[in-house]
């Protein structure tokens, strides 16, 4: 299986970025104000990483600093399933 990381990029170049050059997402690229995210997308994004992870993020986790760059989304899905860390 990819990385936690890689598998978030993939996806937000995909579908929120509709196949942006990968070199325009980093790390670190602030997702809510480049505004590559809304809360619609916040959303979408929630049900995609339950799916392919397997996990439950609960409405309390649903919040825009857990959303933020690429390294908190990954942090929030290593948060809840620790076996997938690299």
């Amino acid at each position: 299986m990819a990385s936690v990381n890689s598998t978030i990029r993939e996806y937000l170049l995909a579908e929120a970025m509709q196949g942006a050059p990968p070199e325009e997402l980093t790390d670190d690229t602030n997702l809510v104000e480049e505004e590559i995210l809304d809360s619609l997308g916040i959303f979408a994004l929630v049900e995609f990483l339950e799916e392919t992870f397997g996990i439950k993020i609960e409405a309390e986790e649903v919040v825009m600093t857990n959303f933020q760059t690429v390294t908190t989304i990954e942090a929030l899905v290593t948060r809840l399933a620790p076996d997938l860390a690299t």
